[in-house]
């Protein structure tokens, strides 16, 4: 059985979009991919920890498998973190310890990216 809702979060709710995930595995619906939509599975409710991080230069042109976002991906597994999904902007890792070494990005780095990417939906004004 699969369950899509409308992925309405942000760049800038990833720590809500993760307490989302949370939640949802806490009910039995587990994350399948994140795209437009987010597409869960039904799973034995569990407690499951997620962490939802941003790459400095992500976009959703991006390759999903570059040689960059490939070696972030290795570096969060060797922490603990298996990947979930992607959607080039939103990188997924989830981990049933709950011990598990938090992923933490620089926040200057992060302000850069949210910046960078809310930049492209505002509409200048135009003076008359």
């Amino acid at each position: 059985m699969k369950k899509r809702i409308w992925n309405n979060f942000e760049i800038y709710e990833a720590d809500a979009l993760a307490e989302y995930l949370e939640t949802m595995a806490e009910a039995g619906w587990m994350l399948e991919s994140i795209k437009r939509t987010l597409v869960f599975k039904r799973i034995e409710p569990q407690k499951i920890k997620f962490t939802v991080d941003i790459m400095e230069n992500a976009s959703v042109f991006d390759s999903f498998y570059d040689k960059k976002t490939m070696e972030y991906r290795g570096f969060c597994t060797d922490t603990g973190w298996e990947h979930l999904s992607t959607n080039g902007i939103f990188h997924i890792f989830y981990s049933k310890d709950e011990n598990v070494i938090p992923i933490h990005t620089d926040q200057e780095v992060q302000f850069h990216v949210i910046s960078k990417n809310m930049l492209g939906k505002t509409i200048p004004r135009i003076k008359l």
